[in-house]
């Protein structure tokens, strides 16, 4: 998810942790949070370099662990000699917990982390929420806004102040926090579940995912692969609309060939697919030969809210490739 939901989450984390603002458990708590997303600052190697390594090495299990005992460590390296240090366990703990909410809120997003690596690199998503929820966000911010605001009254009326900050509003918010996640999840499950038992123009689905569409959590952007094609179509799961796979929006695949079995094997392609969720390959022919497209359709780290990137792949009269290239695609966010 995006960084300031991740700064929220961990601030409420600390605030129900009854911490306060300036100290160095709550640097703790907010470092935490947001170091899994040092991975942004690299890239993926090659074929694959134009892409940030996001969801990458510090976004796995083993990673977010080193960086959560290294910022415990260091933070109560900084503070031992002063005489109001915190204890060691008590940093490592504010730790663990930011860089273990880190990790769960982006398992909850669609573009995927890598949580066992280095055991394995696929990458694992719950598909449950988009980069950025608005509603998730807004009870985070609420929840943290509103213990100031009363706060700024309480100190205004004179009454006495409690030396340690409240947690009932940061408890508040984590709750809601969860059960706003665990309905989306519900209905995420009921919007795959009508994708998978429908048929489509007489064909079945063999592959099948439900996306965020925005932030409603009562419309999905499904997708579904056949032995023939691949369909996006609108999957709403509230009460009042019935799911429609009629209207899905048919994109074929092409007919086996030699060509397409030599474009498959293009270094491009393989780390391309590899990396896809619903890759759709084109075929076209060129002055010199063929090109071959490979776009994505579902939700992954090559399709964000701003666009999405495409593989180019040019093959010669012999089907050989002899030019291979990553380009991006501005398009309106779902």
């Amino acid at each position: 998810m995006d960084p300031v939901t991740h700064l929220l989450v961990s601030y409420t984390l600390a605030r129900a942790a009854r911490t306060r603002v300036a100290s160095p458990q709550m640097a703790t708590f907010l470092l935490a949070g947001i170091a899994p997303d040092a991975d942004w600052l690299w890239h993926l190697p090659e074929p694959l370099s134009p892409l940030r390594a996001y969801g990458t090495v510090t976004h796995s299990l083993a990673g977010a662990a080193i960086l959560a005992a290294a910022i415990g460590g260091g933070v109560w390296a900084a503070w031992r000699k002063r005489a109001s240090a915190p204890a060691l366990p008590l940093l490592l703990a504010a730790a663990f917990v930011s860089c273990g909410a880190h990790l769960v809120l982006d398992l909850c997003s669609t573009t995927g982390i890598e949580i066992y690596w280095p055991v394995r690199s696929a990458r694992a998503s719950w598909n449950i929420a988009g980069s950025f929820d608005a509603i998730l966000f807004a009870i985070l911010a609420l929840c943290a806004l509103l213990p100031i605001l009363f706060g700024l009254v309480t100190e205004e009326i004179g009454a006495p102040k409690d030396a340690r900050p409240a947690r009932g509003w940061p408890m508040a918010a984590l709750v809601l926090a969860v059960l706003y996640l665990g309905a989306r999840a519900t209905l995420h499950a009921r919007a795959e579940m009508l994708l998978g038992d429908a048929e489509y123009h007489g064909k079945i689905a063999l592959h099948w995912a439900a996306f965020a569409s925005g932030s409603s959590p009562f419309t999905w952007h499904g997708v579904v692969e056949t032995e023939a094609f691949l369909a996006e179509v609108e999957v709403p799961v509230g009460r009042g609309r019935a799911f429609a796979p009629e209207t899905a929006t048919l994109v074929y695949k092409p007919e086996p060939s030699a060509l397409l079995d030599s474009a498959a094997a293009a270094p491009l392609a393989r780390a391309y697919t590899a990396l896809a969720r619903f890759p759709l390959v084109t075929l076209e022919a060129t002055a010199e030969g063929s090109r071959a497209e490979l776009r994505e359709l579902g939700d992954s780290a090559l399709h964000g809210r701003g666009g999405g990137w495409r593989a180019v792949i040019d093959l010669d009269a012999q089907s050989k490739v002899t030019h291979e290239e990553l380009r991006y695609d501005a398009t309106p966010s779902r």
